[in-house]
């Protein structure tokens, strides 16, 4: 798309039909037009009577670096949501740009991709002004505060799995750096054995459609090889044109799961005292006799039953060692010949 300087002194028509540019250039609204890339192709009078610009100052410069620092990530991530989703009416976004005087103007943004339109070939960006009360109220600055200070973890990811947004927690808490994870598949936080699992997850997701949810247990590896067990609980809102992606929020739950597993091994230890001599390791009196109890009623109601044996083996002469060695010497003596 060839546009660069574009006048719009006069609303020319060339056989009776209307030049566009001199149209868009009357609009109440402020308008930018930008390229794939990111840099500015045309911009209209009500915008740069606004801002305090002259077009030449804006075409060819990149649309970014009008945005206020606080809103760059918020703005960059709704880009590439729009990028992704040609011919669309992109959501409403609130930021703030930055005037020609250095003021920072808080704006609604509204984006149209028509990026796969050979005729245009640019993002069409409509922007209205909103007054501070407004701009505070629902400013990317303050979600993103909201939203870094809560004790999850909360990632966005595209519908690939790869890691469009991460808040402050992933950093402070496992000690990956945003900038090194953005971009990039969910995988290179997690522990490498939870791979596919991860991958089976975001699947089911995609596959089961607009918002829905489920909840996997994934390791999440920190930069020191440490491995955290997190419980993520994650929704499908690629379909909603405000967020365009997947929500992973995850809680560490280490300390949870290592109650869990020691609850788990009392359980087991416990169970194997109720039913094994606790110096020889064999089973028990009473866990023999249910054994036996068992094999008699299980061949009692088979076709073929067959026989149940019993090996009975006696220590000869046991006592002796007991009485001229002593009881140590005679608990030795069982450990040896149990094993």
């Amino acid at each position: 798309m060839a546009v660069g300087n574009v006048s719009g002194d006069g609303m020319q028509a060339t056989d009776g039909v209307v030049d566009p540019w001199a149209l868009l250039d009357r609009l109440p609204e402020l308008i930018a037009v930008i390229d794939a890339a990111g840099l500015v192709r045309y911009v209209n009078r009500r915008l740069c009577e606004a801002m305090g610009y002259v077009e030449d100052q804006l075409v060819g410069s990149n649309i970014f670096d009008y945005v206020h620092p606080d809103d760059l990530a918020y703005m960059a991530w709704s880009w590439e949501t729009r990028q992704s989703r040609p011919g669309e009416v992109g959501m409403r976004v609130h930021a703030r740009g930055r005037n020609a005087d250095g003021s920072w103007r808080p704006v609604e943004i509204v984006g149209l991709s028509l990026l796969d339109d050979a005729r245009v070939g640019a993002m069409v960006m409509t922007m209205r002004d909103l007054d501070d009360g407004a701009a505070l109220a629902d400013s990317p600055a303050r979600l993103r505060s909201m939203i870094d200070r809560t004790s999850d973890v909360v990632i966005l990811l595209d519908a690939d799995g790869n890691i469009v947004f991460a808040n402050r927690r992933l950093t402070s808490h496992f000690g990956h750096d945003n900038d090194r994870v953005v971009g990039r598949p969910l995988d290179v936080i997690l522990d490498p054995a939870d791979a596919p699992a991860a991958r089976s997850w975001l699947d089911e997701l995609v596959a089961a459609g607009d918002r829905a949810a489920t909840r996997a247990r994934l390791r999440v590896r920190d930069p020191g090889g440490g491995v955290h067990q997190v419980e993520w609980h994650g929704t499908n809102q690629i379909d909603d044109p405000l967020i365009g992606g997947i929500i992973a929020s995850g809680r560490d739950i280490s300390a949870l799961v290592a109650m869990e597993s020691q609850v788990q091994a009392q359980t087991e230890q416990l169970a194997h005292a109720a039913t094994h001599d606790p110096l020889t390791g064999l089973v028990n009196r009473s866990a023999f006799i249910d054994a036996c109890a068992a094999q008699i009623a299980a061949r009692r109601a088979a076709t073929d039953p067959g026989d149940v044996v019993v090996l009975f083996c006696d220590l000869d002469r046991f006592k002796a060692v007991n009485d001229t060695h002593g009881h140590d010497v005679g608990d030795r003596v069982l450990e040896v010949v149990a094993a």
